[in-house]
């Protein structure tokens, strides 16, 4: 039986790119940001936990991805730092 997990499509493309980061730092070493990005997208839209994602899911563009990176940037820059998020 062949199982294959929903995703989401951004602009035709499946999930974000690190190539659409506006800061300079995630863009040329951002595959761990692009991942936590992905990954609080697919949680929020397949299981429930909206709060993680705070744009509109059945909407999702290159913008709100690039918007929402930078809410995800002060997790990503220390380990005791929280993005603006509810968990």
């Amino acid at each position: 039986m062949k199982k294959e997990l929903e995703y989401f499509m951004i602009d035709g493309e499946f999930g974000g790119n690190q190539d659409w980061f506006t800061n300079i730092v995630m863009n040329v070493g951002g595959c761990g940001a692009a991942t936590a990005c992905d990954s609080c997208i697919y949680l929020a839209k397949y299981k429930g936990m909206k709060k993680l994602y705070p744009f509109d899911l059945e909407q999702m563009d290159k913008e709100a991805y690039k918007k929402f990176s930078q809410i995800m940037k002060p997790s990503k820059s220390s380990g005791r730092k929280k993005a603006g998020m509810v968990y």
